[in-house]
C-alpha cells in the first residue's frame, strides 16, 4: 500500500456563506459519513481541516491505496466532490515521522 494526501478546497461559489443551504449541509453530512467509514475501514488514517474563513479553509486527509489512480478514485467519490462543493488534489505522500500522542488535540 502507498500513502496519498487529499486536499479539499471549497469551490469559489461556497466561499460566500450566502450560497450555503440545507442541501449543502446535507452533502457535508454525507461527506462526514464517507470519511468516518474510511477511517473505520482503515482506508483513511487521519482526517482534518483548517479553521479559517471559507475562502482560506481546506480539508486534508491521508489515505492508503494501491496506486494514485485508486486514491483519486476514492477521493472523487466523496459527496462534496461529486456535488461540486469542493475540489480535491491527490498527491503521493511520504511519511517521515509521527508524534507519539496526537490525542491531546481536540477532535471535531
Amino acid at each position: 500500500m502507498n500513502l496519498f494526501s487529499c486536499k479539499l478546497e471549497l469551490t469559489p461559489k461556497y466561499h460566500d456563506l450566502k450560497n450555503w443551504n440545507e442541501d449543502t449541509q446535507k452533502v457535508f453530512g454525507e461527506h462526514a459519513k464517507y470519511l468516518e467509514t474510511a477511517l473505520q475501514n482503515q482506508v483513511a488514517l487521519f482526517v482534518g481541516r483548517t479553521d479559517d474563513t471559507p475562502a482560506k479553509n481546506y480539508g486534508l486527509f491521508l489515505i492508503q491505496a494501491e496506486s494514485l489512480q485508486a486514491a483519486e478514485n476514492f477521493a472523487t467519490q466523496d459527496p462534496v466532490i461529486k456535488n461540486g462543493i469542493m475540489t480535491v488534489t491527490v498527491q503521493p505522500f511520504r511519511l517521515l515521522r509521527t508524534a507519539d500522542d496526537l490525542k491531546k488535540y481536540n477532535v471535531w
